[in-house]
């Protein structure tokens, strides 16, 4: 399987039936082993949630000024501020949990960093800690019989 190959198996009727499918991705750049690539369904997901957030990003505060944190101006004005971003973010972010594809959205809430370049005036940087939820492949039963249950219990 690690090979950037499918596990698979063959149905009754013939059909080969896919298990899991996996990239080649298993090391980081610096050598050490690195699993968060491995699965195609966390590139899947990662990808839907950028173009989603895109998505938002210009559809909401498309061609407005962006202001620093704390700026008063008037409402209705298109002027945005990391601030209002953030809480988009957020809001958006709690819409994609109970839709099951992130999870964690109070620890996402403290970690999101939105904030205003320093070094370009139009620019917003973001720090976005999103949680996957992953899938589930395995599961470790231990089975503790008895052939006969204990009379002093």
């Amino acid at each position: 399987l690690h090979s950037g190959i499918a596990s698979y198996t063959v149905a009754d009727d013939g059909t080969v039936q896919l298990e899991n499918i996996i990239t080649t991705y298993q090391k980081n750049p610096y050598g050490s082993p690195d699993n968060s690539y491995l699965e195609v369904e966390t590139l899947f997901l990662l990808a839907y949630i950028m173009r989603r957030q895109r998505t938002l990003i210009t559809s909401q505060f498309g061609r407005m000024k962006l202001a620093d944190d704390g700026t008063r101006f008037a409402a209705g004005l298109p002027i945005v501020t990391p601030a209002t971003i953030k809480g988009a973010l957020i809001a958006d972010y709690g819409q994609m949990e109970k839709q099951g594809y992130v999870q964690g959205s109070k620890t996402f809430a403290s970690g999101l960093q939105v904030t205003k370049s320093r070094t370009n005036p139009n620019r917003v940087d973001v720090l976005y800690p999103d949680i996957l939820i992953n899938q589930l492949r395995i599961v470790a039963l231990i089975n503790q019989f008895r052939l006969q249950a204990d009379a002093t219990a």
